[in-house]
């Protein structure tokens, strides 16, 4: 029930309405212009917590407004303003590939530093990754759309910005191999659950734990014994208290151990379904007057959701809402297509027996 009516439901809600309002290549570009402007108070308030020591745990805090008014339990520590902005971040470039005006371009340019400074700083390893992905995608889509000159340009500014990389950064990013070397243990704890984690997904294809339940069942195995009997009662707060009960970081991992590998087949059939609806768009759109607008878009929607894909290989956020805005912007993305080519198509054709006839 907790996660039911904590996250889930609310993630479907979001999924519906975002899926269904946004029905037009305008409304869909609107979407984008928000989320953009959305994350500059994020990646503010993240690269000011970095420049004024403003540490949890050795990391910077998650993010608060300047008034300390406003909480925000989806970006509420490093890890997850990381992934906020990594998703985000993909429908701003769309956003500067569609425009033509420098002006704008500027300001796009210059929320595109601010969000990647920002996952920078985080110092967030699965932060890292994902926005590499995110990266190499872009590169890959210059490169396909003949844009080599943008290619060599992004390659470029990766490499001049290496030296302005925060100290201990590349550190913090050698432990991703050497687990061993991470004096915080941090990693030690998420290599250990994730063994766990696949040990339970691999001997219960059939059944799981049950919608939620992965990390007792995690808590039952690492701890074992008379002690693994309390896990449940730690995890949902029911005196008394049992010592930390983590969760698995692997989204993947989380549905096979909850819902079996039947849950987990549906989880990823989704997610490469949203992948190919948003790049379907995309190459549908070439040719066809007055939609301009969708394929830049549609590109920046499949990036996010394939940043999404790496993203949960380190992420223990299988039922919230990160994924699901995502997802819904792609069915959006190939509804307006539907819409919108129907009506080009009509167009085209009208103009074509107006030009017969007057022929």
């Amino acid at each position: 029930m907790q996660i039911l009516l904590g996250d889930f439901l609310k993630a479907l809600g979001v999924f519906w309405l975002v899926s269904n309002t946004v029905s037009t290549s305008a409304r869909l570009r609107a979407v984008a212009w928000v989320l953009s402007l959305t994350a500059v108070p994020l990646a503010a308030s993240g690269v000011s917590h970095f420049f004024s020591h403003t540490m949890v745990a050795g990391r910077i805090a998650g993010y608060s407004s300047f008034l300390a008014l406003i909480d925000a339990p989806l970006a509420a520590d490093a890890n997850t303003l990381a992934l906020v902005l990594n998703l985000i971040l993909p429908l701003t470039v769309g956003l500067f590939l569609l425009n033509r005006r420098r002006m704008v371009r500027g300001v796009l340019a210059g929320l595109i530093a601010l969000d990647v400074s920002a996952i920078v700083v985080t110092f967030s390893r699965g932060g890292f990754l994902t926005l590499a992905a995110t990266f190499v995608l872009f590169l890959r889509t210059f490169q396909r759309q003949g844009k080599l000159g943008w290619a060599m340009a992004a390659l470029l500014l990766a490499v001049a910005a290496i030296p302005l990389l925060p100290s201990g950064y590349l550190d913090r990013l050698s432990t991703i191999g050497n687990i061993e070397g991470d004096t915080t243990g941090s990693a030690q704890v998420r290599s250990d659950l994730t063994r766990i984690g696949l040990e339970y997904t691999l001997s219960h294809p059939l059944l799981g734990a049950g919608l939620g339940m992965n990390v007792i069942a995690a808590c039952a195995l690492r701890e074992g014994g008379p002690r693994g009997e309390n896990c449940g009662r730690f995890c949902y707060r029911i005196p008394p208290l049992f010592p930390p009960c983590l969760y698995v970081h692997n989204v993947y991992l989380e549905y096979g151990m909850d819902l079996g590998w039947i849950g987990l087949g549906l989880y990823l059939l989704l997610i490469v379904s949203c992948i190919g609806t948003a790049a379907r768009v995309r190459e549908r759109c070439a040719g066809l007057p007055g939609l301009g607008e969708l394929p830049p878009l549609a590109e920046g929607i499949r990036i996010a959701i394939v940043a999404f894909a790496v993203a949960a290989l380190f992420y223990p956020w299988a039922y919230s809402v990160y994924f699901y805005f995502a997802a819904a912007l792609a069915v959006a993305a190939g509804a307006v297509y539907d819409a919108e080519a129907h009506a080009a198509a009509g167009m085209l054709v009208s103009a074509q027996v107006a030009t017969g006839r007057k022929g």
